[in-house]
């Protein structure tokens, strides 16, 4: 057993230092300090073996080339197609909507070919929606060429006739003007289904009077004058008129009694 030489302790078999006030224990003499301990060192670890290297295969190993196949996206080619024929059709419509040529009744074709068609020939059925954009004196005769086929249909009979005045005409102390004519003509229209004519197609006395006639044909002028009375239209508003191309026949306007 030994004892520390600082503070008298016992000292354990081996320390090194005292264990009650750490001074360093001397070696008895003569007597080896016990070698410390060695540190286990860990054995360096094998190279790691070489991966293997495939064999490079010779020519005859190799299998055949075939021709590269180049792939197209069908739809995305398709998909552009169809976007460049409706761009092409709206620049169709619009060249021809603003061709200033074409006018406003020509026909216009659009992207989906459809065509709206001309209505220049149309029939004017009421004058009071019919070509609003005219002037006036356009409008009578605009008028009077699409009633013209129903006049037509007259010719030969007696009819009644509710109107005639020419432009510049004095009445009631004031000169008739293209826009009154249209108005009063339109009024006929409404009340009973007048068609218009110009004098100056057909046998009149005088060959610049805008007339206004009922669509109705009769054998004598006697049945056209009844209906101006049962519709209590006096002297000289209605009176009956012949519709004819004829000037060899005589007499074609006869007035109430």
């Amino acid at each position: 057993m030994k004892f520390c030489a600082a503070c008298g302790a016992a000292v354990l078999p081996g320390a090194r230092f005292c264990v009650h006030c750490a001074a360093p224990v001397v070696p008895a003499a003569g007597v080896p300090a016990a070698p410390a301990a060695p540190v286990p060192v860990a054995p360096a670890a094998a190279p790691a073996a070489p991966a293997a290297v495939p064999p490079v295969p010779v020519a005859s190993e190799l299998p055949p080339l075939r021709p590269a196949r180049s792939t197209v996206n069908v739809g995305a080619v398709v998909v552009g197609l169809l976007a460049v024929a409706l761009i092409a059709g709206g620049v169709s419509f619009l060249a021809l909507r603003d061709d200033p040529a074409d006018g406003a009744a020509a026909a216009v074709t659009v992207a989906s070919n459809t065509t709206i068609a001309d209505t220049s020939t149309s029939t004017i059925a009421d004058t009071s929606t019919t070509a609003v954009d005219l002037a006036p004196a356009a409008q009578l005769a605009a008028t009077r060429d699409a009633d013209r086929p129903a006049v037509e249909a007259l010719v030969g009979q007696w009819v009644p006739q509710v109107s005639a005045t020419r432009v510049g005409a004095q009445d009631d102390g004031t000169t008739r003007a293209p826009a009154e004519i249209v108005a009063l003509h339109a009024t006929l229209r409404a009340q009973f289904g007048a068609l218009l004519l110009w004098s100056g197609d057909y046998v009149f006395a005088q060959g610049d009077e805008w007339v206004s006639i009922v669509p109705q044909g009769y054998g004598s002028a006697g049945e056209a004058l009844t209906w101006c009375l049962e519709n209590k239209l006096e002297r000289p508003r209605c009176l009956a008129r012949l519709v004819t191309h004829d000037a060899a026949v005589g007499e074609t306007a006869q007035a109430q009694p």
